[in-house]
Protein backbone atom coordinates (compact mmCIF):
# COMPACT_ATOMS: atom_id res chain seq x y z
CA UNK A 1 0.00 0.00 0.00
CA UNK A 2 3.15 2.14 0.28
CA UNK A 3 3.74 2.37 -2.82
CA UNK A 4 1.84 3.06 -6.44
CA UNK A 5 3.91 2.79 -8.85
CA UNK A 6 7.81 1.02 -10.18
CA UNK A 7 9.50 3.91 -12.13
CA UNK A 8 12.13 2.26 -14.49
CA UNK A 9 15.23 4.79 -15.87
CA UNK A 10 17.41 3.60 -18.79
CA UNK A 11 19.14 6.01 -21.51
CA UNK A 12 17.30 9.06 -20.19
CA UNK A 13 14.04 7.88 -20.76
CA UNK A 14 11.58 6.17 -18.18
CA UNK A 15 8.65 3.84 -18.18
CA UNK A 16 6.35 3.81 -15.04
CA UNK A 17 4.39 0.67 -14.41
CA UNK A 18 1.11 0.90 -11.75
CA UNK A 19 1.33 -1.80 -9.09
CA UNK A 20 -2.12 -2.45 -9.54
CA UNK A 21 -2.03 -3.49 -12.88
CA UNK A 22 1.14 -4.98 -12.96
CA UNK A 23 0.79 -9.41 -12.72
CA UNK A 24 1.95 -11.06 -10.04
CA UNK A 25 2.69 -14.65 -8.98
CA UNK A 26 3.41 -16.43 -5.90
CA UNK A 27 6.38 -18.46 -5.41
CA UNK A 28 5.68 -22.22 -5.68
CA UNK A 29 7.04 -23.78 -2.11
CA UNK A 30 4.66 -21.22 0.18
CA UNK A 31 0.94 -21.68 -1.38
CA UNK A 32 -0.85 -17.93 -1.43
CA UNK A 33 2.26 -16.04 -0.97
CA UNK A 34 3.41 -13.01 -2.35
CA UNK A 35 6.42 -13.28 -4.21
CA UNK A 36 6.91 -10.27 -7.14
CA UNK A 37 5.47 -8.69 -9.87
CA UNK A 38 6.91 -8.60 -13.69
CA UNK A 39 6.37 -6.16 -16.17
CA UNK A 40 7.16 -6.00 -19.71
CA UNK A 41 8.78 -2.46 -20.43
CA UNK A 42 9.31 -2.52 -24.52
CA UNK A 43 9.75 1.26 -24.32
CA UNK A 44 13.27 1.09 -22.71
CA UNK A 45 14.70 -1.04 -25.35
CA UNK A 46 17.15 -0.31 -27.80
CA UNK A 47 19.45 1.85 -27.67
CA UNK A 48 23.65 1.19 -26.26
CA UNK A 49 23.92 -2.88 -25.64
CA UNK A 50 24.57 -3.27 -22.05
CA UNK A 51 22.90 -0.06 -20.59
CA UNK A 52 21.76 -0.40 -17.04
CA UNK A 53 18.18 -0.03 -15.92
CA UNK A 54 17.82 2.09 -12.78
CA UNK A 55 14.14 0.97 -10.53
CA UNK A 56 12.62 2.68 -8.14
CA UNK A 57 9.78 2.64 -6.02
CA UNK A 58 6.70 5.80 -6.66
CA UNK A 59 5.13 5.75 -3.08
CA UNK A 60 1.64 7.47 -2.21
CA UNK A 61 3.30 10.14 -0.59
CA UNK A 62 5.03 10.98 -4.12
CA UNK A 63 8.72 9.87 -2.65
CA UNK A 64 10.77 8.18 -5.52
CA UNK A 65 12.74 5.34 -3.66
CA UNK A 66 15.49 3.94 -5.45
CA UNK A 67 15.89 0.51 -5.15
CA UNK A 68 18.86 -0.50 -7.62
CA UNK A 69 20.51 -1.11 -11.46
CA UNK A 70 19.24 -3.75 -13.68
CA UNK A 71 21.91 -5.18 -15.27
CA UNK A 72 21.53 -5.86 -19.36
CA UNK A 73 23.10 -8.64 -21.28
CA UNK A 74 24.87 -7.55 -24.84
CA UNK A 75 24.43 -11.22 -25.70
CA UNK A 76 21.00 -12.64 -27.23
CA UNK A 77 21.55 -15.67 -25.86
CA UNK A 78 22.27 -14.13 -22.13
CA UNK A 79 19.34 -12.14 -22.38
CA UNK A 80 16.94 -15.30 -23.19
CA UNK A 81 18.38 -17.05 -20.31
CA UNK A 82 17.92 -13.87 -17.62
CA UNK A 83 14.31 -13.38 -19.55
CA UNK A 84 13.09 -17.25 -18.85
CA UNK A 85 14.74 -17.29 -15.13
CA UNK A 86 13.72 -14.13 -14.04
CA UNK A 87 10.19 -15.45 -12.82
CA UNK A 88 10.58 -18.62 -10.22
CA UNK A 89 9.70 -22.37 -11.41
CA UNK A 90 6.16 -22.90 -10.79
CA UNK A 91 5.22 -19.40 -10.54
CA UNK A 92 3.71 -19.36 -14.25
CA UNK A 93 0.85 -20.59 -16.36
CA UNK A 94 0.04 -20.20 -19.51
CA UNK A 95 -1.37 -17.29 -19.84
CA UNK A 96 1.37 -15.44 -17.73
CA UNK A 97 4.19 -17.09 -20.23
CA UNK A 98 2.88 -16.13 -22.98
CA UNK A 99 2.03 -12.04 -21.70
CA UNK A 100 5.04 -11.61 -19.97
CA UNK A 101 7.69 -13.83 -21.36
CA UNK A 102 6.99 -14.90 -24.99
CA UNK A 103 7.09 -11.02 -25.92
CA UNK A 104 10.81 -10.04 -24.63
CA UNK A 105 12.02 -13.55 -25.87
CA UNK A 106 11.02 -12.84 -29.55
CA UNK A 107 12.02 -9.26 -29.50
CA UNK A 108 15.84 -10.61 -28.92
CA UNK A 109 15.34 -12.79 -32.15
CA UNK A 110 13.81 -10.08 -33.79
CA UNK A 111 16.52 -7.52 -32.72
CA UNK A 112 19.44 -9.63 -33.40
CA UNK A 113 21.56 -9.35 -37.22
CA UNK A 114 22.26 -12.53 -38.51
CA UNK A 115 26.27 -12.45 -38.31
CA UNK A 116 29.11 -12.63 -41.50
CA UNK A 117 31.53 -13.53 -39.00
CA UNK A 118 32.77 -16.96 -39.94
CA UNK A 119 35.46 -19.17 -40.13
CA UNK A 120 36.26 -21.80 -41.99
CA UNK A 121 39.26 -24.49 -41.06
CA UNK A 122 40.12 -27.72 -43.02
CA UNK A 123 41.76 -30.47 -41.73
CA UNK A 124 42.75 -33.14 -44.73
CA UNK A 125 41.75 -32.67 -48.38
CA UNK A 126 37.94 -32.97 -49.18
CA UNK A 127 36.78 -34.82 -51.73
CA UNK A 128 36.57 -32.84 -54.81
CA UNK A 129 32.97 -33.55 -56.04
CA UNK A 130 31.66 -34.80 -52.46
CA UNK A 131 27.82 -36.71 -52.95
CA UNK A 132 26.68 -35.07 -50.05
CA UNK A 133 27.48 -32.35 -47.29
CA UNK A 134 27.44 -33.80 -44.05
CA UNK A 135 26.91 -31.01 -41.39
CA UNK A 136 27.51 -31.97 -37.88
CA UNK A 137 26.53 -29.16 -34.89
CA UNK A 138 29.64 -29.73 -32.53
CA UNK A 139 28.09 -30.57 -28.44
CA UNK A 140 29.50 -30.26 -25.46
CA UNK A 141 30.56 -33.70 -24.99
CA UNK A 142 34.26 -34.06 -26.79
CA UNK A 143 34.10 -38.12 -26.13
CA UNK A 144 31.12 -37.96 -28.67
CA UNK A 145 33.32 -36.28 -31.30
CA UNK A 146 35.83 -38.96 -30.65
CA UNK A 147 32.97 -42.09 -30.96
CA UNK A 148 31.70 -40.34 -34.15
CA UNK A 149 35.20 -40.36 -35.68
CA UNK A 150 35.57 -43.79 -34.94
CA UNK A 151 32.78 -44.72 -37.15
CA UNK A 152 32.90 -42.20 -39.95
CA UNK A 153 36.62 -43.84 -40.40
CA UNK A 154 34.22 -46.86 -41.33
CA UNK A 155 31.82 -45.95 -43.56
CA UNK A 156 33.15 -45.67 -46.91
CA UNK A 157 30.05 -43.21 -48.24
CA UNK A 158 31.55 -40.54 -45.94
CA UNK A 159 34.82 -41.06 -47.61
CA UNK A 160 32.91 -39.17 -50.73
CA UNK A 161 31.09 -36.83 -48.64
CA UNK A 162 32.43 -33.24 -47.42
CA UNK A 163 31.97 -33.81 -43.74
CA UNK A 164 31.13 -29.97 -42.19
CA UNK A 165 31.37 -29.54 -38.46
CA UNK A 166 29.33 -26.47 -36.98
CA UNK A 167 30.43 -24.58 -34.05
CA UNK A 168 28.40 -21.64 -32.64
CA UNK A 169 30.20 -21.15 -29.72
CA UNK A 170 33.70 -19.14 -30.82
CA UNK A 171 35.33 -19.00 -27.49
CA UNK A 172 35.94 -22.86 -27.30
CA UNK A 173 37.45 -22.71 -31.22
CA UNK A 174 41.22 -23.76 -30.17
CA UNK A 175 39.84 -26.48 -28.35
CA UNK A 176 37.58 -27.65 -30.87
CA UNK A 177 40.18 -27.12 -33.58
CA UNK A 178 42.79 -28.81 -32.03
CA UNK A 179 40.45 -32.00 -31.40
CA UNK A 180 39.66 -32.50 -34.51
CA UNK A 181 42.90 -32.04 -35.82
CA UNK A 182 44.42 -34.93 -33.39
CA UNK A 183 41.08 -36.92 -34.86
CA UNK A 184 41.11 -36.15 -38.38
CA UNK A 185 45.24 -37.73 -38.79
CA UNK A 186 44.45 -40.21 -36.29
CA UNK A 187 41.54 -41.72 -38.30
CA UNK A 188 42.11 -40.05 -41.75
CA UNK A 189 39.20 -38.67 -41.72
CA UNK A 190 38.92 -35.01 -43.78
CA UNK A 191 37.19 -32.59 -42.35
CA UNK A 192 36.10 -28.90 -42.15
CA UNK A 193 35.17 -26.47 -39.08
CA UNK A 194 32.71 -24.00 -39.76
CA UNK A 195 33.01 -21.62 -36.97
CA UNK A 196 29.96 -19.11 -36.75
CA UNK A 197 29.60 -16.19 -34.41
CA UNK A 198 25.93 -16.11 -34.71
CA UNK A 199 22.65 -15.92 -32.16
CA UNK A 200 22.27 -20.01 -31.99
CA UNK A 201 22.95 -23.40 -33.58
CA UNK A 202 19.79 -22.53 -36.30
CA UNK A 203 21.83 -19.19 -37.86
CA UNK A 204 24.72 -21.61 -37.28
CA UNK A 205 23.37 -23.92 -39.69
CA UNK A 206 22.48 -21.94 -41.81
CA UNK A 207 25.51 -20.14 -42.20
CA UNK A 208 27.25 -23.37 -42.82
CA UNK A 209 24.75 -24.34 -45.51
CA UNK A 210 26.19 -21.18 -47.78
CA UNK A 211 29.91 -22.74 -46.80
CA UNK A 212 28.96 -26.36 -48.23
CA UNK A 213 29.49 -27.05 -51.62
CA UNK A 214 27.66 -30.84 -52.33
CA UNK A 215 24.03 -30.25 -53.81
CA UNK A 216 22.54 -33.05 -51.27
CA UNK A 217 22.67 -32.01 -47.53
CA UNK A 218 22.98 -34.76 -45.09
CA UNK A 219 22.67 -33.44 -41.29
CA UNK A 220 23.65 -34.90 -37.94
CA UNK A 221 22.27 -34.27 -34.33
CA UNK A 222 25.37 -32.77 -32.43
CA UNK A 223 24.37 -35.72 -29.53
CA UNK A 224 23.50 -38.67 -31.99
CA UNK A 225 25.79 -41.23 -33.34
CA UNK A 226 25.37 -43.21 -36.57
CA UNK A 227 24.74 -46.91 -35.34
CA UNK A 228 26.40 -48.41 -38.52
CA UNK A 229 27.84 -47.26 -41.86
CA UNK A 230 25.15 -47.22 -44.72
CA UNK A 231 23.02 -44.85 -43.31
CA UNK A 232 23.66 -41.86 -45.51
CA UNK A 233 23.52 -44.21 -49.24
CA UNK A 234 19.92 -45.07 -47.27
CA UNK A 235 18.95 -42.05 -47.21
CA UNK A 236 20.32 -40.81 -50.34
CA UNK A 237 18.57 -43.39 -52.48
CA UNK A 238 15.22 -42.57 -50.69
CA UNK A 239 15.69 -38.75 -52.12
CA UNK A 240 16.76 -40.49 -55.65
CA UNK A 241 14.08 -42.99 -55.79
CA UNK A 242 11.26 -40.87 -54.84
CA UNK A 243 10.63 -37.67 -56.45
CA UNK A 244 7.81 -36.75 -53.67
CA UNK A 245 10.61 -37.26 -51.05
CA UNK A 246 11.38 -34.26 -49.64
CA UNK A 247 13.27 -34.68 -46.61
CA UNK A 248 14.58 -38.52 -45.29
CA UNK A 249 14.86 -39.47 -41.77
CA UNK A 250 16.04 -42.46 -39.76
CA UNK A 251 14.71 -43.27 -36.75
CA UNK A 252 16.38 -42.37 -33.44
CA UNK A 253 17.17 -44.71 -30.78
CA UNK A 254 17.90 -44.87 -26.48
CA UNK A 255 20.87 -46.52 -25.21
CA UNK A 256 18.60 -49.23 -23.87
CA UNK A 257 17.77 -49.99 -28.08
CA UNK A 258 13.81 -48.62 -27.01
CA UNK A 259 12.82 -45.70 -30.09
CA UNK A 260 13.70 -42.56 -29.31
CA UNK A 261 11.04 -41.27 -32.40
CA UNK A 262 10.60 -42.50 -35.78
CA UNK A 263 9.40 -39.10 -36.83
CA UNK A 264 7.81 -36.33 -35.27
CA UNK A 265 3.50 -36.38 -34.45
CA UNK A 266 1.52 -33.15 -33.83
CA UNK A 267 -1.70 -33.62 -31.79
CA UNK A 268 -4.66 -31.78 -29.37
CA UNK A 269 -3.92 -33.77 -26.22
CA UNK A 270 -6.86 -33.67 -24.24
CA UNK A 271 -6.88 -30.87 -22.50
CA UNK A 272 -6.64 -29.55 -25.85
CA UNK A 273 -3.27 -27.92 -25.79
CA UNK A 274 -1.61 -28.74 -29.52
CA UNK A 275 1.66 -30.20 -28.89
CA UNK A 276 4.73 -31.94 -30.70
CA UNK A 277 5.33 -36.08 -29.67
CA UNK A 278 7.86 -38.05 -30.63
CA UNK A 279 6.31 -40.92 -33.11
CA UNK A 280 6.43 -44.47 -31.23
CA UNK A 281 8.67 -43.53 -28.28
CA UNK A 282 9.71 -45.89 -26.08
CA UNK A 283 8.45 -48.93 -28.39
CA UNK A 284 11.19 -51.69 -29.03
CA UNK A 285 13.48 -51.39 -31.73
CA UNK A 286 11.73 -54.06 -34.16
CA UNK A 287 8.43 -52.35 -33.93
CA UNK A 288 6.30 -53.02 -37.35
CA UNK A 289 5.67 -49.25 -37.74
CA UNK A 290 8.95 -48.11 -36.91
CA UNK A 291 10.48 -50.72 -39.46
CA UNK A 292 8.29 -49.44 -42.20
CA UNK A 293 9.40 -47.06 -44.95
CA UNK A 294 6.87 -44.67 -45.35
CA UNK A 295 5.42 -41.02 -45.03
CA UNK A 296 5.57 -39.39 -41.90
CA UNK A 297 4.24 -36.15 -40.61
CA UNK A 298 7.18 -34.36 -38.93
CA UNK A 299 10.70 -35.03 -38.07
CA UNK A 300 13.95 -33.88 -36.62
CA UNK A 301 17.02 -33.24 -38.54
CA UNK A 302 18.92 -36.02 -36.43
CA UNK A 303 19.72 -38.14 -38.91
CA UNK A 304 18.36 -36.77 -41.86
CA UNK A 305 18.92 -35.58 -45.79
CA UNK A 306 17.86 -33.07 -48.07
CA UNK A 307 18.31 -31.38 -51.68
CA UNK A 308 19.95 -28.26 -50.99
CA UNK A 309 17.45 -27.01 -53.94
CA UNK A 310 14.42 -28.01 -51.05
CA UNK A 311 16.44 -26.23 -48.10
CA UNK A 312 16.73 -23.19 -50.46
CA UNK A 313 12.86 -23.10 -51.34
CA UNK A 314 12.20 -23.86 -47.89
CA UNK A 315 13.72 -21.28 -46.46
CA UNK A 316 16.56 -22.80 -44.58
CA UNK A 317 15.86 -23.29 -40.79
CA UNK A 318 14.00 -20.91 -38.94
CA UNK A 319 16.20 -19.36 -36.17
CA UNK A 320 13.44 -18.02 -33.89
CA UNK A 321 12.74 -21.15 -31.77
CA UNK A 322 14.72 -22.02 -28.34
CA UNK A 323 14.71 -25.86 -28.40
CA UNK A 324 16.24 -27.56 -31.64
CA UNK A 325 12.65 -30.03 -31.58
CA UNK A 326 10.39 -27.30 -32.54
CA UNK A 327 12.87 -25.57 -34.82
CA UNK A 328 13.29 -29.03 -36.86
CA UNK A 329 9.62 -30.13 -36.89
CA UNK A 330 9.16 -26.39 -38.35
CA UNK A 331 11.65 -26.79 -40.97
CA UNK A 332 9.65 -30.13 -41.88
CA UNK A 333 6.52 -28.14 -42.04
CA UNK A 334 8.21 -26.11 -44.56
CA UNK A 335 9.24 -28.91 -46.36
CA UNK A 336 5.61 -30.05 -46.46
CA UNK A 337 4.26 -26.89 -47.42
CA UNK A 338 6.66 -27.36 -50.77
CA UNK A 339 4.36 -29.56 -51.77
CA UNK A 340 6.82 -32.52 -50.70
CA UNK A 341 6.74 -35.48 -48.49
CA UNK A 342 8.79 -36.70 -44.99
CA UNK A 343 10.01 -40.04 -45.55
CA UNK A 344 11.36 -42.11 -42.93
CA UNK A 345 13.83 -45.01 -43.92
CA UNK A 346 14.13 -47.25 -41.18
CA UNK A 347 17.42 -48.75 -42.31
CA UNK A 348 18.96 -45.27 -41.37
CA UNK A 349 19.02 -45.63 -37.42
CA UNK A 350 20.88 -43.36 -35.27
CA UNK A 351 21.69 -43.54 -31.41
CA UNK A 352 20.87 -40.61 -29.57
CA UNK A 353 23.14 -40.37 -26.46
CA UNK A 354 22.76 -36.88 -25.06
CA UNK A 355 22.37 -37.62 -20.86
CA UNK A 356 19.83 -36.45 -18.78
CA UNK A 357 20.14 -33.35 -16.86
CA UNK A 358 20.98 -33.46 -13.50
CA UNK A 359 18.87 -33.01 -10.71
CA UNK A 360 15.06 -33.40 -10.57
CA UNK A 361 12.79 -32.27 -12.95
CA UNK A 362 11.96 -28.60 -13.24
CA UNK A 363 8.40 -28.05 -11.37
CA UNK A 364 5.86 -26.69 -13.21
CA UNK A 365 5.99 -25.28 -16.71
CA UNK A 366 8.98 -25.22 -19.12
CA UNK A 367 8.90 -21.92 -20.35
CA UNK A 368 11.57 -21.80 -23.01
CA UNK A 369 8.84 -25.06 -23.83
CA UNK A 370 6.13 -23.29 -23.73
CA UNK A 371 6.84 -20.79 -26.02
CA UNK A 372 8.26 -22.94 -28.75
CA UNK A 373 5.10 -24.87 -28.37
CA UNK A 374 2.64 -21.65 -28.86
CA UNK A 375 4.91 -20.08 -31.53
CA UNK A 376 4.68 -23.77 -33.58
CA UNK A 377 0.78 -24.05 -33.25
CA UNK A 378 0.35 -20.08 -34.56
CA UNK A 379 2.67 -21.39 -37.75
CA UNK A 380 1.24 -24.44 -38.50
CA UNK A 381 -1.97 -25.76 -36.42
CA UNK A 382 -3.00 -26.24 -40.12
CA UNK A 383 -1.11 -29.47 -39.92
CA UNK A 384 -3.98 -30.97 -37.59
CA UNK A 385 -7.00 -30.81 -40.24
CA UNK A 386 -4.10 -31.85 -43.26
CA UNK A 387 -4.73 -35.86 -44.28
CA UNK A 388 -2.84 -38.34 -42.63
CA UNK A 389 0.78 -39.15 -43.23
CA UNK A 390 0.62 -42.02 -45.78
CA UNK A 391 2.16 -43.70 -48.84
CA UNK A 392 1.26 -41.77 -52.06
CA UNK A 393 -1.57 -44.15 -53.69
CA UNK A 394 -2.17 -44.71 -57.11
CA UNK A 395 -5.60 -45.39 -58.92
CA UNK A 396 -5.65 -48.52 -59.50
CA UNK A 397 -6.28 -49.41 -63.35
CA UNK A 398 -10.21 -50.55 -63.97
CA UNK A 399 -10.93 -54.54 -64.58
CA UNK A 400 -11.93 -55.80 -67.72
CA UNK A 401 -14.86 -58.13 -66.88
CA UNK A 402 -14.82 -61.55 -67.56
CA UNK A 403 -15.42 -63.51 -70.76
CA UNK A 404 -18.84 -65.27 -68.78
CA UNK A 405 -19.96 -61.43 -67.83
CA UNK A 406 -19.11 -60.21 -71.41
CA UNK A 407 -21.21 -62.64 -72.96
CA UNK A 408 -24.43 -61.93 -70.55
CA UNK A 409 -23.94 -58.30 -71.49
CA UNK A 410 -24.00 -59.27 -74.62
Amino acid sequence: RLARAIEVERLGRTALAPLAKLPRFAHAAVPGALAGFAAWLPALAGGAAGAPARVAARLASGTLLTLGEIPTHVDPRAQRRAILAAIPPGALDRAAIAALLAPPVAATFAACVASTRVETIAFGAVAADPIATLLAPVGADPDLLRCRFGLFARDRDLARAEIVHVLDRPDERGAVAALLAELSRAYGVATRLVVVDSDGAAAALNAAVAESRASTLAFLGPDVAPEAPGWLAHLLASLGAHPDCGLAVGRMLHEDQSLADAGLELAEDCDGVVRLHARLAGFPRDFAAARTAGVVMLARLELAAVARATFERAGGIATDYLAPESRDADFAARVRRAGLAVRLIPEAVGMRLAAPPPGPPPRGLDPAAEIDRRLFEARWRSLLAAPAATEPTVAPRPRRPRRARAKAAA
